[in-house]
């Protein structure tokens, strides 16, 4: 739009420009209406100037924005049986990574403390200590946030949602989102027939949270039937589980794979 706008300033000012040097030329204009002609020349001048050092400023905003935005990306992967937070900095600007925030449902809650600087174009990776997972029967969900500071202010990151699988103490997979028995209460009989909630398509444990409160409604509402569209069912859980499933770290591997250049 304002690009648009300073070219009709200047085609308009052109015009008039050229209509006038015209009338100059064919004699038909007074010497006081050529200074005045001589006058609008300067001033299209300085309007030009004006127009072009707005427009240098609006690309060197631009610019220096682009160069100080922080772009940051992170994620889990699985590595030799241990699982490690790995975290992408493909932004033009250093950036500082404060804190790494790993919580379960289970009121687990490890804070890894870095302060390290990741240059751009550079992918880091974190060991999560095996104390976390190493008790883990099978499943486990965990929320996962990363704390940053950026140019001039400390940014904490949506948390995501994933979910180990582990045998026998070492992480076999990695799959995003939340992929275990979310149980929900119902408020009215407080009672918990197993009911599960479907977990299909969270990305973190606040997206979780509105849709288990949201269950535990429909629940207090339809007691002692206990009817909610989310609740999960083995027909669902079947049909879940036999359909292909992309979602598994190997699809963020492209983020991290041969990445820790520069540590």
């Amino acid at each position: 739009m304002t690009f648009l706008r300073n070219r009709l300033i200047r085609i308009c000012a052109a015009v008039i420009l050229a209509a006038l040097l015209f009338l100059s030329h064919k004699g038909t204009i007074s010497s006081t209406e050529a200074g005045t002609v001589a006058a609008f020349v300067l001033v299209y001048i300085t309007l030009e100037y004006v127009i072009t050092n707005h427009e240098i400023l609006a690309v060197m905003k631009n610019q220096w924005a682009r160069q100080s935005a922080v772009l940051m990306r992170f994620g889990l992967r699985q590595l030799a049986g241990e699982a490690q937070v790995w975290i992408a900095n493909f932004g033009l600007a250093n950036l500082m990574v404060i804190e790494v925030r790993i919580e379960s449902r289970r009121d687990d809650r490890v804070i890894l403390y870095k302060h390290a600087i990741i240059a751009p174009g550079v992918v880091k990776h974190y060991a999560i200590p095996k104390s976390v997972y190493q008790h883990v029967q099978l499943f486990r969900a965990y929320d996962v946030s990363v704390k940053y500071f950026g140019i001039d202010e400390v940014e904490q990151s949506a948390s995501r949602a994933y979910t180990l699988l582990v045998s026998q103490g070492r992480v076999v997979k990695i799959k995003r989102g939340i992929h275990e028995m979310w149980g929900v209460d119902c408020p009215k009989c407080m009672t918990w027939p197993y009911t599960c909630m479907i977990t299909d398509g969270l990305q973190n444990y606040e997206e979780a949270v509105v849709r288990m409160n949201e269950m535990a409604e429909e629940l207090r509402e339809t007691c002692p039937d206990h009817a909610s569209k989310w609740t999960l069912t083995t027909e669902h859980a079947n049909k879940k589980g036999t359909k292909e499933d992309v979602s598994w770290s190997d699809s963020d591997r492209r983020w991290h794979r041969g990445s820790d250049k520069g540590r």
